[in-house]
């Protein structure tokens, strides 16, 4: 269903993830075809401060939002409202639907699909999987971050949670945490990281376990500082357990 000049609009949106530029040329090539609520929802969409709609209950959409924004923004509420509003027609229209090839979507955010992936190495085609449309919310469980952010599904990625995988023989630390593991990942990749273009296409990267649950070790101090010299001054980085 998506033609040749559709699809041109839409891989720019993917080659420059951050930009809204060229997903509002995306809005006014679906206005020019007679795709008006479409395009209004995108425009809504990529005005700052960002609101993100959920799928959770599309048939009741009142109760089925994420707000990614100021809670006490006037703007962004009445964007809100106006989304929630173009919301149901919009997730069960035809050029949606049919990207809806992975069991569900988190949210729709800045005007596209955000599937919520949780993948461990490689276990299946991702990329293949998707539609043409989508973007993801991505967590990655791996001892292989760098073989990871050579691979073609990194284009699509928004949002990129990493968790070092264990090995099935991983014993708890003496704290009966697992902050060794993590220390010994992180302190391995956080310039592998760095070293990464995905890193300046993200909007948001989690390097969960980079800090240990309780209190800081020596390593994850210095994982933590190493973080925000390299990593923080080009993405917002949200820190997790």
């Amino acid at each position: 269903m998506f033609t040749g000049e559709e699809l041109a609009l839409i891989d720019a949106i993917h080659a420059d993830p951050r930009n809204d530029v060229p997903r509002l040329a995306y809005a006014d090539w679906l206005a020019k075809n007679d795709e008006h609520e479409h395009a209004e929802f995108i425009r809504l969409q990529c005005q700052a401060p960002y609101v993100a709609i959920s799928n959770r209950d599309p048939d009741n959409p009142h109760q089925s939002f994420s707000f990614a924004s100021p809670h006490d923004d006037p703007t962004a509420r009445a964007r809100l409202a106006r989304l929630l509003e173009l919301f149901p027609a919009i997730y069960r229209s035809a050029r949606y639907s049919s990207q809806r090839t992975l069991p569900y979507y988190e949210e729709h955010f800045r005007g596209l699909p955000l599937i919520q992936v949780d993948e461990h190495d490689f276990g299946h085609d991702l990329l293949g999987e998707m539609g043409h449309l989508s973007r993801l919310d991505f967590t990655l469980h791996t001892d292989r971050l760098a073989e990871w952010l050579t691979h073609p599904l990194m284009a699509r990625v928004d949002k990129l949670h990493i968790w070092p995988a264990l090995p099935w023989d991983a014993q708890r630390d003496p704290d009966h945490t697992m902050n060794s593991h993590y220390d010994r990942f992180w302190a391995e990749n956080i310039a592998v990281l760095a070293a990464s273009p995905v890193i300046d296409r993200l909007v948001e990267l989690r390097p969960c376990g980079c800090h240990s649950t309780f209190e800081l070790t020596a390593q994850s101090t210095k994982n933590l500082a190493l973080c925000r010299d390299l990593l923080e001054p080009r993405v917002y980085v949200e820190y997790s357990y």
